[in-house]
């Protein structure tokens, strides 16, 4: 009898320590998961920030001078971060990762038929020409005093004479082009980019800079009073 209940204090006893064990087991492996939460959380970036390395990426391996790749756009799109962009003549869209680590060129919906695949004229963003259109509504006064005031706010705006949407963001101010703050960043002789520039580190076309913080891509004039407190 007394064999019986010794074996069945050892019996209780070892059972005590697996559950120990294992409830030590499981803190650990919660922990690790949360920590895990942490640093995916932690190493995310923001559209602008992922759309900037996407661009500098770019530029630095996948295209050669004098192309250089400028932003148009940057949205959120199921998990992922969308990223428009213009090199040479052609715009394309790729894909980035939030913590900025993978880049695709082609995203493919799945979940859809391949006869639905192609987004209705209702699902699509509005063009860059679309929005350069619809810019046209502000009267020339408007024009040349927001162009004004983002002189005098000392905002900058780099860009390239072959620059397609450099061009575009000048046509959408027309007249009062002229008041911009215009920076030309390729040597029309060497073809180089100017001392200016890259002092700056401007890495595509068209970059504005509002007070020390530098935006690719083509901007409204709606956008372009908001980001540097210019209203007209």
């Amino acid at each position: 009898m007394v064999d019986e209940n010794k074996n069945k204090n050892k019996n209780l006893i070892a059972i005590a320590i697996a559950i120990v064990i294992v409830g030590i087991l499981i803190a650990g492996m919660l922990f690790y998961i949360n920590q895990g939460k942490e640093k995916k959380i932690a190493g995310s970036l923001t559209a602008q920030q992922a759309a900037e390395k996407t661009i500098n990426f770019i530029n630095q391996y996948l295209v050669e001078p004098p192309i250089v790749a400028s932003l148009i756009n940057v949205a959120e799109e199921r998990g992922l971060y969308k990223i428009s962009f213009k090199a040479g003549e052609d715009e394309y869209n790729s894909y980035v990762t939030k913590d900025g680590k993978l880049l695709f060129f082609q995203a493919i919906d799945m979940e859809r038929e391949v006869s639905e695949t192609q987004p209705t004229k209702s699902e699509t963003q509005p063009t860059e020409e679309e929005k350069t259109e619809k810019e046209k509504k502000f009267s020339d006064e408007q024009l040349e005093t927001l162009a004004k005031c983002l002189s005098e706010k000392e905002v900058k705006f780099y860009g390239s004479s072959w620059c397609g949407w450099c061009k575009k963001q000048k046509e959408v101010f027309g007249q009062a082009a002229q008041y911009l703050p215009y920076i030309e960043c390729i040597d029309e002789k060497t073809k180089q980019m100017t001392s200016q520039c890259k002092e700056a580190e401007i890495q595509g076309f068209p970059t504005w800079e509002f007070f020390g913080e530098k935006i690719q891509g083509f901007k409204t004039p709606e956008e372009l009073s908001q980001l540097a407190n210019c209203p007209f």
